[in-house]
């Protein structure tokens, strides 16, 4: 039996926003409607809330996501470094990293076995290459990846 590595394509980026762009989304919204006080009570959000998101001290919470059609998206990123010395942007879902991982754990010959090399609990293994965990922090390590946020548009 051969073992093939995982074909993975990345995520589409063009669906997503960056939590400026939402910014910038907001803030429209906040002139339109007279302020972020106005804007925080028209939605039942607290002005604090919305006030520390434009500032970038905060996310935004789900109730400011909620009112402008978008929901957090929990992607991952590679940490290697390209020619030019700048990380790439190329994204991967959850299911990409769970196929990434599985591949890994067939090379190594066992979930345990991978779990004991990589220092992490089998138990997380098994979880997220049945993708019903998040990948760890000792997992998103050994794979070389990084946890990102993105905002996608709800579906209507």
């Amino acid at each position: 039996m051969s073992r093939r590595a995982p074909n993975i394509e990345t995520v589409d980026e063009k669906d997503f926003y960056t939590a400026e762009e939402v910014r910038s989304i907001l803030d429209a919204e906040l002139q339109a409607s007279g302020g972020q006080k106005r804007w925080a009570a028209k939605v039942g959000a607290r002005s604090q809330d919305v006030n520390n998101f434009i500032h970038g001290r905060r996310w935004p919470m789900k109730i400011i996501l909620n009112s402008l059609g978008f929901e957090r998206v929990v992607l991952f990123q590679r940490n290697d470094h390209g020619a030019s010395g700048s990380v790439s942007n190329r994204l991967l879902s959850q299911e990409q990293v769970a196929e990434l991982t599985a591949a890994a754990v067939a090379k190594a010959g066992s979930q345990s076995e991978w779990a004991r090399q990589v220092v992490a609990r089998q138990s997380d293994v098994s979880a997220m290459i049945g993708t019903r965990r998040m990948p760890s922090t000792q997992i998103l390590k050994a794979l070389g990846l990084q946890k990102v946020f993105f905002y996608r548009r709800l579906s209507c």
